[in-house]
């Protein structure tokens, strides 16, 4: 009967001894797991704010091209009209139509008139 006694006692101890193993894995576990949130949380956090520094250079680049942009269809209009102001004739529609035309001959009629030209300086 002490036998029994004795070894129901040791299958107790070593039952309470298992119990307290598997808390201290499970507080173990759970400890883990909280860093790793905690880690997650701060790398997330991070990548907002990247993001976040990411849509303002955006921003600020758009912008930058919209005003660039416009400064350049200034400087282009400003061109324009100068060189509108410098040769008046190269724009209006109506000297262009009155000028005499430069007359172009063919290859053909070219050539022949060549050999012609060569043929009295021989």
């Amino acid at each position: 009967n002490e036998i029994l006694t004795a070894e129901l006692e040791r299958y107790k101890n070593q039952v309470r001894i298992l119990k307290e193993q598997n808390n201290v894995d499970k507080t173990s576990v759970s400890c883990a797991r909280s860093l790793e949130i905690d880690n997650l949380k701060h790398l997330l956090y991070e990548h907002l704010k990247e993001k976040e520094s990411l849509e303002q250079k955006v921003t600020l680049l758009e912008n930058d091209f919209q005003k660039e942009e416009s400064r350049n269809i200034d400087r282009e209009l400003a061109l324009e009209k100068q060189a509108q102001q410098l040769k008046p004739k190269l724009y209006d529609g109506s000297v262009i139509q009155k000028t005499n035309a430069i007359v172009i001959r063919d290859y053909e009629e070219t050539s022949m008139l060549e050999d012609e030209s060569h043929s009295k300086m021989l």
